[in-house]
């Protein structure tokens, strides 16, 4: 197959695996205008650059953004986390929706420093899904 035959996509985006929140954050990225993206789907999503339960996870999204970006010449990091996420507990491990959001928005800023500071080129978002 012809590589040249398809568009490159703009970004790769970092997702959890949960069922619930794929069609949520297909609409939030659209609403970003990211209509086509690598994927890496990961317990936790962002989790795994912010504070993994594996360093093994934590190097397997790096090396996948460095690939992405030699392979399709991605010019953005995508960071996505979701409420109620089971790699961090859930949301019973909060006591109010104010305390998880305000979590969940540290994690993904200690993500997106640590992709600033690995690959300082690429632009970074953050999505936070409900």
């Amino acid at each position: 197959m012809n590589n040249h035959s398809h568009k490159l996509p703009p970004a790769i985006v970092i997702s959890c695996i949960d069922f619930r929140f794929h069609q949520k954050l297909r609409e939030a990225l659209k609403k970003k205008k990211i209509n086509s993206y690598d994927l890496i789907c990961l317990a936790g999503g962002a989790k795994n650059l912010a504070s993994p339960s594996k360093k093994i996870y934590q190097q397997a999204v790096i090396d996948n953004i460095k690939l992405s970006q030699k392979l399709h010449k991605i010019k953005m990091v995508v960071l996505s986390n979701h409420l109620d996420c089971g790699a961090y507990g859930g949301s019973g491990k909060f006591k109010t929706l104010k305390q998880e959001t305000k979590f969940h928005q540290t994690e993904l800023k200690k993500a997106e420093n640590m992709v600033k500071k690995l690959f300082p080129a690429l632009k970074i978002k953050t999505i936070l899904l409900e």
